[in-house]
C-alpha cells in the first residue's frame, strides 16, 4: 500500500465511521487496539478534560475543552481506522493538540486545531513527504 492509498483509505474510514460507525470487522480491530489506545486517551486526554488548568503555561494557548473533546473524537476515528496508539500526545501551544507516531527516520503527526481542522503530516528523514487536512 502506498502512502497515498493510506491517506485515501483513512479519509474513507473517517467518512464511513462518522456516518455509520464501525463494521463488525472494524469493531474486532478496535477491540484489539483498545488497551494501548485506552491508556493513551485515559493518561492524557481524559486527564486534560478533568484538569484543563494543567495545560496552562506562560506564553502558550492551552487547548479548550472543545478541542480536547474533538481530539478524543479524532482518537476514536484513528483507532477505528487501524492506527496504533500514538507515541505522544501534546498541546501545540496555539490551542490545538498533536498526536505523534515515530520510529527511526519516519514520523507521522495528526494535529487537531482550534478551528476544527485536522492535519496529518508524514515525514521521512526530516522532510515532509505528504500532508492533508480535514475539517471535522
Amino acid at each position: 500500500m502506498t502512502l497515498m492509498d493510506d491517506v485515501i483509505d483513512l479519509r474513507s474510514s473517517v467518512s464511513g465511521y462518522i456516518l455509520a460507525g464501525p463494521s463488525d470487522a472494524e469493531e474486532t480491530l478496535i477491540n484489539s487496539l483498545l488497551p494501548s489506545w485506552r491508556s493513551v486517551v485515559t493518561a492524557t486526554l481524559d486527564v486534560w478534560l478533568r484538569q484543563p488548568s494543567s495545560l496552562e503555561d506562560e506564553g502558550i494557548i492551552a487547548p479548550s475543552l472543545e478541542v480536547i473533546r474533538k481530539a478524543k473524537r479524532v482518537a476514536g476515528i484513528l483507532r477505528a481506522s487501524g492506527y496504533e496508539a500514538p507515541t505522544t500526545i501534546v498541546p501545540n501551544g496555539d490551542g490545538g493538540i498533536v498526536f505523534r507516531w515515530g520510529t527511526g527516520n519516519s514520523a507521522r503527526t495528526a494535529e487537531v486545531f482550534a478551528d476544527r481542522t485536522v492535519r496529518q503530516v508524514e515525514f521521512y528523514n526530516g522532510h515532509v513527504v505528504a500532508m492533508w487536512s480535514l475539517r471535522i
